[in-house]
């Protein structure tokens, strides 16, 4: 358990030796992957008994909430517009039409089931806490191809396995996002552990691509040396090259549009 915890500190404060501890472990990878789930799991407990929670509530108190947020929202929007900026009448006809919306759920959700609404809440709100880390992992393995190859094409030297292997200890600021369903407190965390996520994903990708040296002073003293410019090109080039073929599509159906 000390093990454990004492990797856990090293990687969050980006200590070069826990990454390459999971570089060279060829059993590095595995560890990292059952981290990457258990930690998704972990976080996403809280959500999971708020999200049953409100599934148990009774049909006609999740629909007087969902009214209530979208008024929230309406007085949100006037706040900010100026003054006769919203059509007139546009709320009212969006409050009729929404009514209308919700008395069509209400009796979808009236249709008798094979399952007792409760069990069938239970098994809804399970399912989707469960496939919450397969998803991750999904994405976090699409998403790290790309990043290898631009790495590649930098000059990195590492394999596919190390790096995967350094790469899924990103998931471990993810912790945060328990607190997730609390107001505030919840984004507020969500944004740190982005943030401090990405950080240890470029970390990793020097590492295992060879981007950090180490260097012996003449006093005897060891500097370490990472190469971030290199390491955070590698990492942001993929949604660059995707954010630009984005822009590229729209701006080709825009020219379409105008010229037909």
């Amino acid at each position: 358990m000390t093990t454990l915890w004492t990797t856990l500190r090293d990687v969050l404060m980006l200590r070069t030796q826990a990454f390459l501890t999971f570089r060279d472990d060829p059993d590095g990878l595995r560890r990292g992957v059952t981290w990457l789930m258990v930690i998704t799991l972990i976080a996403g407990a809280l959500t999971f008994v708020v999200d049953l929670t409100q599934s148990l509530q009774p049909l006609e108190t999740r629909l007087a909430d969902v009214e209530r947020g979208v008024e929230e929202a309406f007085a949100q929007m006037e706040r900010f517009l100026p003054p006769g900026q919203m059509p007139p009448g546009f709320r009212e006809q969006f409050r009729s039409n929404f009514r209308a919306g919700l008395r069509i759920g209400a009796e979808v959700e009236a249709l008798p089931t094979l399952l007792p609404k409760p069990l069938g809440a239970l098994f809804e709100a399970m399912g989707s806490w469960l496939s919450r880390p397969f998803a991750r992992l999904g994405g976090w393995l699409g998403y790290a191809l790309w990043v290898m190859l631009a790495a590649r094409l930098l000059g990195g030297t590492g394999g596919l396995r190390g790096f995967l292997a350094t790469t899924s200890l990103y998931a471990i600021p993810q912790l945060l996002a328990f607190f997730n369903p609390v107001p505030c407190l919840g984004a507020l965390l969500n944004l740190v552990a982005a943030v401090w996520g990405w950080a240890i994903y470029v970390k990793a990708t020097a590492v295992a691509h060879g981007w950090v040296s180490f260097v012996e002073t003449s006093e005897g003293a060891t500097i370490e040396y990472t190469d971030w410019g290199r390491a955070i090109v590698a990492v942001l080039l993929p949604l660059l090259v995707a954010g630009m073929l984005v822009l590229l599509v729209v701006v080709a159906l825009i020219l379409v549009a105008v010229l037909s």
